[in-house]
């Protein structure tokens, strides 16, 4: 079979076979061409008509239009490998050069086109022990870079386990992960959604070799500074990240920052359950941004500064001194609103300056981009220049570089206006090259000399329809229709006959044609050279427009808070080391946003002396959202935000932990009540005395009984364990755990609901006491439940409620013991009927009494049961 092909279709097996995984654009002139299975499968993708070419599948799409196509396939999950033609067809060449000159993966996306402006696109790497410790974990290195940006990021966790890097996973939520062939305990893992693992060979991890790409990576001479060169894993994962950076972008990849070590104590760790549950970044309808924290307050002007938003409310700072930082500078601007507008106003017209860096470096800058850079340096000078005039950190300021040198440099070269393409010429300005001048006279003559050509020859011939045209294929051209052919020139050089005309050329025509293409294509050529020379140029300052581009990013945060406090009537929270959390009058920022009418308001007061809030009232009340809504809060406000309150005290919070909502994962076997408990078990575990516990109906995924046992020892178990004792709001169904009240640091609290002509008004108001009644049946009315199961339903209520002789709501709680002998920690959950039979079993003295009396005694206790 492999005589048969052609040299071009050899050719392409060849490149194939070493891109197997990947779709292959093979470039075939103005198309890039995809032949056999992935024919077959791109065709149905993108519905591309599928063709044939000697019994060979095949389908194209235009080279000028290959972005759109490659996004689509990208979205689908496949990875792109892009074979160019190097050189140009000639005469007594069989087969053109061709190479791959780009790997195009999900992870690795440069293209502005094919990305979310507000999120960064990461691609993530994992290198663990291939054993496991004593202690059932295993040492772990998690790296998370972004091409697109930069930025690169590495968390090192010392007693890493499967469960940290589902948390990672959903934190940085990358498009592709990285390991090494020789690990395989990574296919358990769930992470991002149409997340694809790749698996590379285990050299790129040797010691020698890693230590060796990283330097020649970040121009060091020692990996001391970076704070990894004692770790073999630490310094694999990085070497193996750009490995396959360098591999896909066949390009230098110097625009990649200098690490940034994530560690622990500086920043709280979000678990993938507080992630998902809060819905910080991603609702969980449809995984989208909508209904979710950064949608509410997201009100940055800068691409950079969404992105700086998105990190920062996934890892809140726990040092006192740092969010006082941002809550100043916030404050600044709250109380400069004329120099607020003016800063937001001038950062609207700021480009991704991060984004064009990158492909500056990568070399895919286009000449649009370029000219857009310079406006955007441009006004980052003007922004600058404004704060420091108008008093705001002129430290800070004063020590950014200075980017006038590259905005001269383009203003200089680049017309304000170019061609899309470098390739097109219409490039650059007169006076910038004389060659290039000379070339562009050439044209520009040559043009006129056509005019004057195509003048003189309609008024000589008579044919005044007469017109000189072009195509790239036959060059310039006389056109005479058939109705003139009689009055054609006896000089004019027959060309192409076509169905309703003739193309006729002349010696002079002839002439001015290889002057005029001549100049057009040395000049392009050269407008190009020139076009490159100073993308170089710019690329070299990278580092300049990294410094700019982050403290814009900064600053734009900065300014949306103040923003949104102005907008939203946001307060600017009191940051303390106690151990207390003070809320007046909080809202829940994302209902509230949502809200046409105004939000109902909440307190909230936490303190050592009431850690643990049980919160009652029926579904519907909002017990849900006040437990969301605070959690919200203390996030936002240890991220530098103001917050949705009208004054607040927050305690630093070094972990928030969430047990939400009902959910299972079927995939990995697990139920409801699995997951439930999970969950739950992982907050006991690791939350700390100044961590901020939220559980939302713990235990009702399994029977009543077992729920209501379960969910009374874990609070007993927070009150009573000193190492934990964290703040916990805890809502639940289970009226009898009001009856935990009795235990030091345990309050009672309700959401206030009025009955109203049979039906139920909810006031969405957090009240002290315990809620008396449960309003099943009449939010079961109001969700439209037949009027013949909600009778029913009042009827066996009724039954149920006159058989212990209150409302079921009302049955009380207690601790109650069979005998001295009981353990202190057994729990019997009574009503009052039962106790009574208790009593007189204790009080019955079996020593001093007949048979008689005995079957009598207990003929009468089953009477009363």
């Amino acid at each position: 079979m492999g005589d048969e092909l052609t040299p071009m279709m050899r050719q392409y097996r060849e490149i194939k076979d070493q891109h197997s995984d990947k779709i292959l654009f093979f470039r075939l002139g103005d198309f890039y061409e995809m032949f056999d299975e992935d024919a077959r499968t791109a065709s149905g993708i993108l519905q591309l008509a599928l063709t044939k070419r000697h019994d060979i599948p095949m389908c194209g799409i235009p080279h000028h239009a290959a972005a759109n196509y490659i996004r689509r396939l990208i979205e689908a999950g496949y990875k792109i490998a892009v074979c160019e033609q190097m050189e140009e067809p000639g005469k007594g060449k069989t087969i053109v050069r061709r190479d791959v000159r780009r790997i195009i993966t999900p992870g690795t996306l440069i293209d502005e086109f094919s990305l979310n402006s507000s999120a960064n696109n990461f691609l993530a790497a994992v290198f663990a022990e291939s054993g496991m410790q004593a202690n059932g974990c295993r040492e772990t290195v998690f790296l998370a870079a972004d091409c697109s940006t930069g930025d690169l990021e590495i968390t090192h966790l010392v007693a890493g386990s499967e469960g940290d890097l589902e948390n990672l996973l959903c934190e940085y939520k990358p498009r592709e992960l990285l390991v090494s062939e020789n690990q395989d305990f990574f296919s358990k893992i769930k992470g991002s959604e149409n997340m694809i693992i790749n698996r590379l060979p285990a050299y790129v991890s040797e010691k020698e070799y890693a230590v060796r790409k990283i330097k020649a990576a970040f121009g060091l001479s020692s990996l001391k500074g970076l704070g990894i060169e004692e770790s073999p894993l630490l310094s694999g994962c990085l070497s193996q990240a750009l490995y396959y950076l360098e591999d896909t972008q066949k390009e230098s990849i110097s625009h990649l920052k200098i690490p940034q070590i994530r560690r622990r104590d500086g920043h709280m760790f979000l678990d993938s359950a507080t992630i998902k549950n809060l819905e910080l970044a991603v609702n969980n309808l449809d995984q989208t941004e909508r209904f979710t924290l950064l949608e509410a307050i997201d009100c940055a002007c800068t691409p950079m500064g969404k992105r700086r938003l998105r990190r920062w409310i996934m890892e809140p700072l726990i040092i006192q001194e740092q969010i006082e930082f941002r809550l100043s500078r916030a404050d600044f601007f709250y109380k400069h609103p004329s120099l607020l507008r003016e800063a937001r106003k001038i950062l609207g017209c700021i480009s991704d300056l991060e984004r064009t860096g990158a492909r500056l470096v990568l070399k895919k800058a286009q000449p649009r981009e370029i000219v857009a850079l310079k406006h955007s340096l441009t006004y980052a000078m003007q922004f600058f220049k404004a704060l420091e005039s108008g008093g705001y950190d002129n430290e800070r300021i004063s020590a950014l570089p200075n980017p006038e040198p590259l905005i001269t440099d383009i203003e200089t070269v680049m017309l304000e206006e170019p061609s899309v393409m470098p390739d097109e010429g219409g490039l650059i300005k007169p006076g910038v090259d004389a060659r290039l001048d000379e070339y562009l006279a050439s044209k520009r003559d040559g043009k006129t000399w056509l005019l004057e050509l195509q003048k003189e020859e309609a008024e000589k011939s008579g044919i005044n329809t007469l017109k000189i045209k072009y195509n790239r294929v036959f060059g310039y051209y006389f056109e005479i229709t058939k109705s003139h052919l009689s009055n054609v020139p006896v000089h004019f050089i027959k060309k192409q006959t076509l169905a309703n005309a003739e193309r006729f050329t002349t010696e002079k025509l002839q002439s001015y044609e290889q002057i005029i293409l001549e100049a057009e294509e040395k000049s392009a050529a050269l407008e190009q050279e020139i076009f490159i020379s100073l993308r170089e140029r710019l690329a070299c300052a990278i580092k300049i427009i990294q410094q700019l581009a982050c403290e814009i990013a900064f600053v734009d945060v900065i300014a949306s808070y103040a923003q949104n406090a102005l907008e939203k009537k946001y307060c600017c929270p009191q940051i303390t080391d106690e151990n207390i959390l003070f809320i007046k009058n909080g809202r829940h920022p994302v209902i509230e946003s949502c809200l046409q009418s105004d939000f109902i308001p909440n307190d909230l007061e936490m303190n050592p002396d009431y850690a643990v809030h049980i919160i009652t009232g029926p579904n519907m009340s909002g017990k849900s959202t006040y437990l969301r809504q605070n959690a919200l809060i203390v996030l936002m406000a240890q991220i530098g935000s103001w917050v949705p309150a009208e004054e607040a005290k927050i305690g630093i919070v070094d972990r928030i932990f969430t047990r939400i909502g009902a959910s299972d994962n079927l995939a990995r076997g697990e139920s409801t009540f699995l997951v439930e408990m999970a969950e739950a078990a992982n907050i006991l575990n690791n939350a700390t005395g100044r961590s901020l516990v939220i559980m939302d109906e713990i235990g009702r995924g399994t029977s009543t009984y077992d729920g209501l046992s379960l969910a009374w020892a874990i609070i007993e178990y927070i009150i009573d364990n000193p190492q934990l004792s964290c703040k916990t709001l805890f809502a639940t169904h289970y009226h009898e755990l009001t009856g935990l009240e009795k235990f030091r640091g345990v309050k009672n609290f309700n959401v206030a609901v009025k009955e109203w002509k049979n039906s139920v008004v909810f006031l969405k108001k957090v009240i002290c006491g315990a809620a008396d009644r449960s309003y099943g049946i009449h939010v079961a009315k109001l969700a439209g439940m037949p009027d013949e199961v909600i009778r029913r339903a009042s009827i066996i209520l009724k039954d149920l409620e006159s058989f212990s002789g209150k409302t079921a709501g009302a049955i009380e709680c207690d601790l109650g013991r069979l005998d001295k002998q009981c353990e202190k920690d057994q729990l019997f959950f009574v009503d009052p009927h039962t106790e009574v039979v208790i009593e007189k079993l204790r009080s019955y003295d079996i020593n001093n009494t007949t048979p008689v009396e005995a079957l009598n005694f207990l003929s009468a206790l089953k009477k009363d049961l």
